[in-house]
């Protein structure tokens, strides 16, 4: 009697479970944090600014926790404002940051 054998992929596809989330920040605020979350924990990861690809540093840090992922901005000014993308093994969210300029009164 033939049988029929049923394999299931118990891996689930690269996907987000939580996008990243557009944000209203004022500039001068200290930093400024995109969050997500993705299906997998330590994936090969870029971050983009306006499709440009952004590196760890001084005015951008990467945080990993878990399969966490943020974006943290440093002491935000005006022209951080824009578009951030995540991609994580090939799949990307994306988010917008818009910084409200500041008014000087004389």
């Amino acid at each position: 009697m033939p049988s029929n054998i049923f394999v299931q992929n118990s891996q689930e596809p690269d996907k987000f479970l939580q996008d990243l989330q557009d944000m209203k920040i004022k500039e001068g605020t200290k930093e400024a944090v995109f969050s997500c979350e993705f299906v997998k924990p330590n994936a090969k990861i870029k971050w983009f600014k306006n499709k440009l690809e952004i590196f760890n540093g001084h005015k951008y840090h990467f945080k990993n926790e878990g399969n966490i992922y943020k974006l943290i901005l440093n002491n935000v000014k005006l022209e951080d404002g824009g578009k951030y993308t995540l991609e994580c093994n090939g799949v990307k969210t994306s988010a917008w940051l818009y910084v409200e300029g500041r008014w000087y009164l004389r």
